[in-house]
């Protein structure tokens, strides 16, 4: 992600989780449509959403 607007995606999810208060739900689903608006083909926006659903599976799974 270029960071044409001043930081990148990962700082500016952390930034909106510290001053809003997000659930890590909130933090995935913002993550989540990132991807599904992007311009990436259809099968590598799959390929990031199940990065980042793996992601999540192990997260929580060391949180829980």
């Amino acid at each position: 992600d270029l960071p044409d607007f001043g930081g990148y995606v990962a700082e500016n999810l952390a930034a909106l989780q510290s001053s809003l208060h997000l659930s890590p739900q909130s933090i995935y689903q913002l993550a989540k449509n990132s991807f599904t608006a992007s311009f990436l083909a259809p099968d590598e926006q799959r390929d990031r959403i199940a990065e980042l659903d793996q992601f999540m599976a192990t997260v929580s799974s060391s949180v829980g």
